[in-house]
């Protein structure tokens, strides 16, 4: 797995790039490493996709609750786990903006500092974590 320094990651995932929207926690990432084959995916990404809330996994293979729930919007379209490989032609270009929306089932609160960690298990495995606070 390959370190991310963190001068990326501030990039990556901004200061304000956490908040919360309704019911719902929103999480925007912005490619700034490479284009990212999305259409390679072995499956769905349900299959390979891990999320860590303050050292917790409320997302795996193993754990699917939200699967349902989870929202990605990608330059403008919405997508789901299933249908996200087909975002941008099967690549997710640098400068573009992944936003992921999930039910905030653990009553987060605008204020509130987490820590989240974002990984998708494939061959070449791909982890960002990141602690930020919640805003509106």
């Amino acid at each position: 797995m390959s370190y991310i320094p963190k001068y990326i990651l501030k990039r990556l995932v901004p200061k304000d790039a956490v908040t919360l929207e309704g019911d719902e926690i929103s999480v925007e990432v912005t490619n700034v490493i490479s284009p990212i084959p999305i259409g390679d995916l072995p499956g769905s990404l349900k299959d390979v996709l891990y999320i860590d809330l303050d050292g917790e996994t409320v997302f795996s293979p193993e754990k699917q609750e939200i699967a349902d729930d989870v929202k990605l919007f990608w330059d403008g379209e919405e997508y789901d786990l299933e249908t996200i490989k087909q975002a941008g032609g099967g690549t997710m270009a640098v400068g573009g903006k992944l936003k992921v929306k999930i039910p905030n089932k653990w009553d987060l609160s605008v204020g509130e500092t987490h820590k989240l960690k974002l990984k998708v298990d494939i061959d070449s495995p791909i982890e960002i974590e990141f602690e930020r606070e919640i805003s509106e």
